[in-house]
């Protein structure tokens, strides 16, 4: 599930923000009052933080000495103050629903799911699924 929300998060873009105080940010002043965008989208594809960002690898997030992600490089349901309430349930609630149903089926996707941004990102076209029991 954690890498799959890396690849693709929902939301992703963070609403814009103001800025409070001043700060600098890789040497460019930040103002206070200035309106900050933060993307997990790009984030999330930053080989800083995760090498070779664009495979979906799911063992990145298996623990270990080799898991050296930063806390706040991961953030699809935000983060600080803000960030959702329900992110534990979500992921919870998420594995558990995808263990269920892919013990019983097997689910065969036709088309192309490369994703469009809009409020949350979704596919460019329909999907169409087939779902076969197992």
């Amino acid at each position: 599930m954690k890498e799959s929300l890396r690849l693709y998060p929902p939301g992703w873009m963070i609403p814009p923000r103001l800025a409070q105080n001043g700060a600098t940010l890789h040497g460019s002043p930040i103002p206070a009052g200035a309106t900050l965008w933060c993307s997990q989208w790009v984030t999330h594809r930053d080989p800083r933080w995760f090498p070779n960002p664009l495979a979906f690898r799911p063992q990145r997030w298996d623990s270990g000495p080799e898991q050296t992600t930063p806390p706040c490089a991961w953030f699809p349901f935000g983060g600080g103050q803000r960030a959702c309430l329900g992110a534990r349930f979500a992921l919870v609630e998420t594995a558990l629903v995808l263990a269920t149903l892919a013990q019983r089926f097997h689910l065969d996707i036709e088309g192309d799911p490369t994703p469009t941004a809009g409020l949350q990102l979704q596919p460019a076209t329909p999907l169409h699924a087939t779902l076969r029991t197992r």
